[in-house]
C-alpha cells in the first residue's frame, strides 16, 4: 500500500468537518492537532478569567500563582501546535508564544522563591509552655522552634 494513501485514509479518520451557520463557504476541519491547538488557547486566554476572579476577591489588581502556571502551559502547548502541527508550521506563531513561555516560567519561578524565602522567615508556631531552665523570651529551642515561657496566672478563688 502506498505511504501516501496510507497517511490520507488515517488522517481522514480523525477529521471531521463541517460547514459554519450551515454556510458552505464557511467550511470547518477539525483534527487532533486543532483540538490539541484550542486546548493550549482555552488555557492561555483562561488566565484572564482567573486573574479576574483573584483580583475581584482581593479588590485589587493581584497576579496569583495559578496565572502563570496557566500562561506557561498555554504557551508551551501553542508553542508545540505551531512548530510541529503539519499544517500550521508559523514562525509568527512559533515566536508569539515563545516570549511568553519564558516570562512565565520566570514569573512562576520568582513566585516559587519568594514562597519558599517566606516561609523558611515566618516563625513558627510558638507552645504553651516553656522548657525548664528557660525564661520568657530565650533563645530558640530544639529544632529552631523557639519556646515561649507563658506567664503564670494567679489562682482563681471562689467564695472570698
Amino acid at each position: 500500500m502506498d505511504l501516501q494513501l496510507l497517511a490520507e485514509s488515517s488522517r481522514a479518520a480523525f477529521e471531521w468537518s463541517f460547514n459554519l451557520l450551515g454556510n458552505p463557504d464557511i467550511p470547518v476541519v477539525i483534527t487532533p492537532w486543532k483540538i490539541f491547538g484550542l486546548v493550549g488557547a482555552a488555557l492561555f486566554s483562561g488566565r484572564w478569567l482567573v486573574q479576574m476572579y483573584y483580583s475581584r476577591q482581593a479588590g485589587k489588581p493581584v497576579t496569583p500563582r495559578v496565572f502563570w502556571v496557566l500562561s506557561m502551559a498555554g504557551s508551551l502547548i501553542l508553542l508545540t501546535y505551531f512548530i510541529f502541527s503539519p499544517k500550521h508550521r508559523d514562525m509568527v506563531g512559533v515566536l508569539s508564544n515563545l516570549f511568553p513561555s519564558f516570562i512565565a516560567a520566570y514569573n512562576l519561578y520568582l513566585d516559587l522563591r519568594h514562597a519558599t524565602r517566606t516561609r523558611r522567615a515566618s516563625p513558627r508556631l510558638a507552645p504553651l509552655h516553656s522548657r525548664a531552665g528557660e525564661g520568657a523570651g530565650e533563645g530558640a529551642g530544639a529544632g529552631g522552634v523557639r519556646e515561649t515561657a507563658v506567664p503564670a496566672q494567679a489562682p482563681v478563688v471562689l467564695n472570698e
